[in-house]
């Protein structure tokens, strides 16, 4: 099960809010499980530590990668605001440019761990 915690660490995000991780960690699970279909349920039901470590860091970074859009961003009134502010404590919000990039850098690593995972089926599956 992957828990906000584990969502923070694998982006540095400490601060932000569970209630913003946990919606997008259930989106990434559907996605996770509708990608491997019954290989998701092969590893959370008979999985090996190492493999179900793996589909959790998947869950974890299609989990980012909805995140990330998402607290790049500022609210005010009825619309999105970028900061303001010229005094030395000033941060800037991120470019909606390079929050679409780490968006696709963590949907690729998740990629990259589901495609790891589905091979390791095919090779249990040619095991003597």
């Amino acid at each position: 099960m992957v828990t906000p915690e584990l969502v923070k660490i694998e982006g540095n995000l400490a601060d932000v809010p569970d209630e913003i991780i946990i919606p997008n960690i259930k989106k990434a699970q559907f996605r996770v499980e509708r990608e491997l279909g019954a290989r998701y349920f092969d590893i959370i039901m008979d999985g090996t530590d190492n493999e179900k470590e793996m589909l959790d860091f998947a869950v974890a970074n299609y989990a980012l990668s909805y995140v990330i859009p998402t607290i790049s961003i500022k609210t005010q009134g009825s619309g999105i605001v970028t900061s303001v502010g010229w005094d030395s404590a000033r941060q800037e919000l991120l470019a909606p440019e390079r929050a679409e990039e780490l968006s696709k850098h963590y949907a690729k690593v998740a990629k990259e761990l589901l495609d790891k995972l589905r091979g390791l089926g095919i090779n249990k599956l040619f095991a003597i």
